[in-house]
Parts: C-alpha cells; structure tokens; sequence
C-alpha cells in the first residue's frame, strides 16, 4: 500500500513514463478522465501533449500489452475531446507508431481502439495524409501487419464511403494483393473491394477484372452480386468540416423559414449528402497515359504504302493498345496522328476505314471533353464516310461520331453535320440525319433559338427529299426537336407542311425521348383585387365622378392591420363613386349599407339608392391611410421592379459584349493558330532543307580531309626522294670524278677520229666540221665512255645500246625518284678488264654498227651529263 500511495503522489509526468506497467496504465486511465471531463479543446488537460507529442509516442509503443490498450484508448479520447488541432498536432509523429505497433496486435480490443484513433484522425482533419501512412505498410514482409492495414482501410470505407475516401491510390495494388501467399491477406483484399465497390458500383470492375486471374474474377463478380440490389445508404460518419457546412447550411433555412413565417423547421440532414449515394466516376480513378512513345517509328511510311496490306497491319497494331487503354494524358499533343486517322478516313479499303474509326472512338472515350480541339481534324471526313451500307464499317463510324459528340457538345458538331445533311449522296443523308436524332436524344443542354432555326430549316429541306428514307428521319428529326423545344416554338414551321407529314411529326414527336429540359424563365405575376359585385343590375347615375381608392393585391403570407382593413373593404368598395341623382331615388335600385360588427364590414340590401354609408368618422381615417398605403407600396414596388429590369438590361448588354469581344478573341487567336500552324510546317521544310544540306557540306568535309590527307602524304614522299635525289646526285658526282680518275682505259687519238678513218660515209659524216680542238675534247670525253662502254655485258652491252633514246630516259627518271640502280647505269660497273675484247670489237673502225652504237652511246652519254651538272646547280643554288 505505501508503494502504491508514492506512486500516486508522483507527477504525471513521472508516472506516464514510470518502469512498473501498472503505474503507467494507473495514470492512462486518469488522463482519459480528465480528458472526458474537459470543458473545452482549449482545457489545460491537452496542452502538456499538444507540446509534447512524443508522450502519447510513447504510450503507443507501449511494451505491456494490457498498458498499451489503455494508453490507445486515451489517445481515442485525446482526439474526441481534443479536436482539430490535436489531430494536426500528433498526427505525424503518432501515425507510423500506431500502425506499425498497434494494428498487429494480437488483443482485438488494442486494435479496434487503434481502429477508432485512425477514424477520428481522419473524421478532424482530411483523409489524405492518413492514407498514405497506411499504404506503406501494404507490401510490408509480416502478414499479420498487412491484415491489420486492410482491416483499418476496410473500416474507412465503411465509416466514410469511396466519396470522401478516394480509391485512386489503392486499386493499382489490389492485384498484387489477391496474389498475396497469406489467405488472411487475401481475404480482407476482398472485404476491401467489396467496399469500394460499394461506393464505385459497376466501374470499379472494369478497372480491376482485366488485372485478375479467371477464378479470382468469377469470386468477386459473385461477391458483387450479392450487393447489387442493395439500397444505397449514407455513409455513418462524415468529416468535421462537412459536419459544420451540413450545421450551417441547417441554421440558415431555420432562419429563412423563420422570416417567412414557416413554422415547418424540419430539415432533411440527406439532402447535402446526395453525391454521396452516386457512383464514382472510373475514369477519375485511372492514371493518364502517352501513349504516342508507343507508336511504331515507321508508322508514317507504313500508312503511306501504296500496299494496303500495310496500311491495315500497321492501324491493326496500334487498335488494341489504344482499346485498352481508358485514360489518355491531357498535355500531350494528337494532331499529327488525329490527321493520320482523318487521312485513312478517306481510304479506298474499307478495312483500314473500320480501323481508324475503332481507334478514333476509343482517343474520343480516354480523352473526353479534351477531344474537343481535335473536332474539327476529323470529324467532317466521318461523316462523309457514312455512305458505307456494310454492318461492320457502318457500326464503327457511327460509334466514333456517338463518341465525339459525347466527347463535345451540340453546339461542336451541329454545323458540320447540317452541312452533311445535305449531301448528294442518300445514304449520307440517311445516316447524318440519324446521327443527329441521336445527338437530339441524348444531349443534356436544349439547343438555342439560333440552332433551333438552323435544324428547322435543313429538316424543312429533306422533309420534301425524293428519297423515302430521308423523308422518314426528316420527321423523326423535326418530332425529336420539337419534344425539346415545345410544340409552340415549332409551330411556325408547320404553315407549308401538308397534314399528313404533319401527323408523322406529330407521332414522332409522342415517341420520342430526350433528356434535354429546356429552361422557361416565368414571369412575376401579381394577382389583382376581384371587381366589386352587385346583386342587381347597375344603372347609370348622374352627377360628378369621384375619384376611387387604390387598390393593392393580398400579399402572400401575412397582413398588417392597414392590410387587414385594405382586405376586408376592398370587395366592398365601388371601383367608382357616383353621386346620387333625385331624379332617380324612386327606381328600383340596390344600395348598400355597411355595419361594424367585430372589426368587420359588411353589406347590407337596402333596395333605395346605391351608397355606402359610413358611420363612422375613424374608418375614414382608416381608408384614407389605407389608400395612402397602397400607393406608396404600389410605387414603391414599381420602381424596385424598374430597377431591377435597368439592371438586368444593363447585366444582358454587358454580358453581349463580353461574348462579342470572346468571339473577336477566338477568331484572332485561331487565326494566330492558324499561322502558327503554317510557320511551324514551313520550318518543318526549312529543317529538312538544312538537314540535307548539312549532310551533304558533311560528306565534302569528310572528302576534302582525306584528299588533304593523301596530299600530305604525297609531299612528305617528295621531300623524301628530294632528299634522297640530292643524296644520289653527291654519289654520283664522286662516281663521276672516280671514272674521270680511271680515263687511261682506252684512249682515243685523234687521229682515230677522223673522217678517213672510218669507211663508212655515214659514220665520217658524224665528224665533219669539228674542229681541232672539238676532236680533242672528243678524244678525250671518248676515253670516258670507252670505260663505260667496257663494263658492258654483252647481254646487257650490246642490248642495251641498241635500245632507243625512251630507254636512256627511263633510267633517268628512275634514277631522279631514288630507284635508280648503279647496276643499270654505265658508271660504277665492274672493272673493264672482264669485257675488254668486247669492247674492242665495239669499237672496231671496220664495224659499222660499232661505230654507229658507239656514237649513240656519246650523244646520250653527253645529254645526261649536262642534265646532271644543271641539275646540280640547281640544287645549289
């Protein structure tokens, strides 16, 4: 007992924390106390953990099971009481805790109060943040977590419902869900659907069958079914601030019904709630998809083969994709495929037509109103392709116009298919006009007086058609119109129309069903006072006509006592007064006389002269202000209604401008579209142009590099023989002054060289006209060859003289590009005692043929020599 009695006489704050299990569960209990006994949010009991929020983290994570299922029904408390600003305060830092800790308790209590903490987060503030806590723990490894989580998110549903719990973040993981290995996880995967599905109905299925195996869809689809015919019912809780709106919006009718007199104050809490009992729309529920990354990179050649064959694998590869998919992104720009689509809507092959209609239906559904901007690419050339009478094609045409109209308004397509109405092709006019009943029936929005004459007049146009047919929808069109606008509208279209169309029409329109209400603006109509009545007949009087009182219609509700006396004596009073003639008092007249009794006026028959009798002094009082009354109410009613109607005159005029100036504004913007359009596509020339351009400068860059490549390479050869040239012409000057050293092989005298010595007259003529001193130069240079005739083989001698002068030039360029080979050449041959009888025999003064070579032989022998000392100057220089 003193233990415990020094427990309790520690703080709170100690005993909150304290080791022993039970002091701390001891002091949860008093906090929920002091919680429920509050006056306030702002009570002092909440601010230590509004402060403080990591003191009811630690009471979640509360080690002692028993203590923690006390410690979380505090925390349940703590938000009750707490309100708002203690759910933002520990929403954060409590969340993970209580999900990860309390949800996969094994006590049922612990997690139904983690449960109840989770609502109450939700029910003070917005369920979003909540949501997301709770879906990380979705593909956590411990299944008994992922039950809990379930079970928390099944109890959302249940408490809010799928309007104010979006399902958007968890339908993507219920697949992986139903393939989860724990049947438990499996089974609350199921609960979890069946109340979304609850609140989705029917969409809900399209989004989550096609993501199922067979067994799985054919569990649910019967797990749905027992649902189906359900009533719909209100969610039990609602969210705080909705709650307050609901509160507000009671309090103000309580008053307006008060005002008014209205004692009925009951006031049906369902009405606000309404949206909530309508199916949530799928396609918000879905995320968007581009799927033009998807498109096959050739799908512009392939749809501009000549083969058709092409044409349709290419749309057949594309349809089922874009079938699938039931959401398109809204940032994303279809104009280009849209006008590969309106193209193939012109293509001779009917197969390809069924295709691009299938794939242009299922862009319209995904899109919805954001096809409206692509309208005007492709839906005139559907409707031209409805001369098609085959099932299939006509089917898929008529589907794509239903889903652009339904992807647009009446307004969109009217022109257009006014237009079409009138084509010279029947079954054209057949299936527009059907079209357009259909557009009739189904649009929500009456069309204008301005559309009204416009249908009226092409109705009135193929009411009178040759063909049977188009007569028949004719007057199912001016019948569907009629059932939206009202007969008298119509009625003026109806002059030149013969009775027996007219009795069509008229059968027509008692079948036909719309869903467009037209809106009838009734006027103000305020009721008039009833004239005064007389048992007998009224004769006409004599005298002055006096002026009678004003009258003012009975208000509605309530009376004022000047109304009261209004009231009462308004069917008493004459709308004029006549004075009473003496000549007539003997005719059988009726008079009145009036008495008071209780307050009230009322008639008496008197049979003399018609009068009114008023007795009293104060009820002519009484009638005078009543009258003055009335007069004042009357004008001032007038000029409140006279205003009104200035200001609804001047709010109409202004609202005409504002739409002629959207209209001046739509017209510029998409002329500048317009332009936009053609600037972009003459760019689109322009960037091909410089793209050809730019690969064509390319490929001269590549060719001049290589060829400036060669060139070096040519040069650097050059330099190299230039230099091995110049090598060349050293050794073979030092060659020149070794074989000028070796000239006492054979010399020649002069006496040897002169003319008659030779026999020959050929071979004298040679030597005539040189002079002594030319001989001897002769003599001298003969010596040189002498040797150089001597080192010739007689293979390479003899033949080699008898080459001709192309020969000699040969082995100069060669040996000038540093080929050239001393074996060739006559200088630098071996020595001449090998080849000396050879050589004599050359040189024999009885051989002609000698002596002809050898002079050959000089010439040339001459000739390169001086080309190579000026080459050699050259050189050096």
């Amino acid at each position: 007992m003193a233990d415990e009695e020094d427990y309790s006489s520690l703080p709170l704050s100690e005993r909150l924390v304290h080791k022993v299990w039970k002091v701390r569960q001891a002091s949860y209990l008093e906090i929920i106390k002091s919680f429920e006994q509050s006056p306030n949010e702002n009570a002092e009991c909440f601010q230590p953990f509004l402060h403080d929020p990591n003191i009811f983290k630690s009471i979640v994570v509360e080690k002692n099971v028993v203590a923690q299922d006390t410690g979380i029904l505090a925390l349940v408390k703590f938000l009750e009481f707490g309100g708002t600003n203690a759910c933002i305060k520990l929403r954060s830092t409590i969340m993970p805790s209580l999900i990860e800790k309390a949800l996969s308790s094994s006590r049922p209590s612990t997690k139904k109060n983690s449960i109840e903490a989770i609502l109450w987060f939700i029910e003070l503030d917005i369920p979003d943040p909540i949501i997301e806590d709770l879906l990380l723990f979705i593909p956590h490894k411990l299944p008994k977590l992922v039950v809990g989580t379930l079970q928390a998110l099944v109890e959302i549903f249940k408490s809010f419902g799928a309007k104010v719990i979006s399902p958007k973040p968890i339908i993507p993981l219920l697949p992986k869900l139903f393939a989860h290995g724990d049947r438990n996880v499996r089974a609350q995967t199921s609960n979890l659907s069946l109340e979304i599905y609850r609140g989705m109905g029917e969409p809900f299925s399209q989004i989550l069958f096609p993501d199922l195996k067979p067994v799985q869809v054919k569990d649910l689809t019967k797990l749905f079914d027992s649902i189906k015919n359900d009533p719909p019912c209100l969610p039990p809780r609602m969210l705080k601030s909705a709650r307050e709106a609901l509160e507000r919006e009671k309090a103000i009718l309580n008053t307006s019904n008060a005002l008014a007199g209205n004692t009925d104050n009951d006031y049906d809490m369902s009405s606000p709630a309404n949206d909530q009992l309508q199916e949530l729309d799928a396609y918000d529920m879905i995320t968007a998809v581009d799927l033009l990354p998807n498109l096959p990179e050739d799908l512009s050649t392939r749809i501009n083969s000549s083969k058709w064959k092409e044409r349709k694998e290419v749309l057949e590869e594309i349809q089922p994709m874009f079938a699938k998919t039931m959401k398109l992104a809204k940032n994303v720009d279809y104009s280009d495929f849209i006008r590969i689509l309106s193209k193939c809507m012109k293509d001779a092959n009917i197969m390809v037509v069924t295709f691009a209609a299938n794939i242009t239906s299922s862009i319209a559904k995904a899109l919805r109103k954001d096809f409206q901007k692509y309208l005007e690419l492709i839906f005139i050339n559907i409707l031209e392709r409805t001369k098609e009478k085959k099932p299939s094609i006509a089917d898929a045409l008529n589907e794509a116009l239903f889903s652009c109209f339904n992807s647009s308004s009446l307004s969109d397509i009217l022109p257009d298919s006014l237009k079409t109405i009138t084509h010279k092709t029947p079954q054209i006019r057949i299936s527009c006009t059907k079209f357009l009943i259909k557009c009739l029936q189904n649009t929500k929005i009456p069309p204008t007086d301005d559309e009204v004459k416009s249908i009226m007049e092409v109705g009135l146009k193929i009411l009178n058609d040759t063909q049977a047919p188009v007569r028949n929808e004719a007057q199912e069109l001016i019948g569907t119109l009629m059932k939206i606008t009202g007969e008298r509208q119509l009625n003026q279209y109806f002059e030149n129309i013969d009775q027996i169309k007219t009795k069509k029409i008229k059968e027509c329109f008692e079948k036909a069903e719309v869903k467009a209400v037209p809106v009838v603006i009734k006027p103000k109509t305020r009721s008039k006072p009833n004239p005064p009545s007389f048992n007998g007949p009224r004769k006409p009087t004599l005298g002055k006509m006096s002026r009678p009182p004003a009258s003012k219609p009975p208000p509605i509700n309530t009376f004022s006592p000047s109304q009261m006396l209004k009231k009462n004596f308004s069917s008493i009073l004459p709308s004029k007064r006549m004075a009473s003639s003496p000549l007539k008092r003997n005719d059988d007249t009726t008079a009145f006389k009036s008495t008071n009794t209780n307050g009230a006026f009322l008639l008496q028959e008197t049979g003399k002269l018609t009068s009114i009798s008023l007795t009293n002094n104060n009820i002519r009082s009484k009638l005078e202000s009543v009258s003055n009354e009335n007069n004042y109410d009357t004008n001032f009613e007038l000029k409140q209604l006279k205003r009104e109607k200035e200001a609804l005159l001047k709010e109409k005029n202004n609202f005409e401008l504002q739409q002629s100036t959207w209209n001046i504004e739509k017209n510029r913007m998409l002329e500048e579209l317009e332009m936009l359009r053609l600037q972009n596509e003459s760019l689109k020339v322009e960037n091909l142009n410089l793209v050809s351009k730019s690969k064509t400068l390319k490929e001269e860059f590549t060719n001049n590099k290589l060829s400036l490549k060669s060139k070096d390479t040519q040069l650097t050869r050059v330099q190299l023989d230039l230099e091995n040239s110049r090598n060349k012409i050293i050794e073979l000057q030092k060659e020149l002054e070794k074989v000028r050293s070796q000239s006492h092989y054979y010399p020649l005298t002069s006496t040897q060289l002169k003319p008659n010595n030779f026999p020959n007259a050929k071979r004298a003529s040679m030597f005539e006209g040189l002079s002594t001193s030319s001989m001897q130069m002769i003599s001298n240079q003969s010596n040189d060859i002498r040797s150089g005739v001597e080192n010739l083989s007689i293979e390479n001698g003899l033949s080699y003289m008898n080459d001709d002068k192309s020969m000699y030039n040969s082995n100069f360029n060669q040996r000038n590009s540093g080929q050239f080979s001393p074996r060739r050449s006559m200088i630098g041959m071996p020595p001449p005692n090998r080849h000396s009888k050879t050589m004599a025999n050359v040189f024999d003064p009885n051989n002609d043929d000698s002596w002809r070579r050898a002079a050959e032989v000089t010439s040339q022998l001459k000739a390169r020599i001086e080309k190579m000392k000026a080459r050699s100057r050259n050189n050096i220089g």
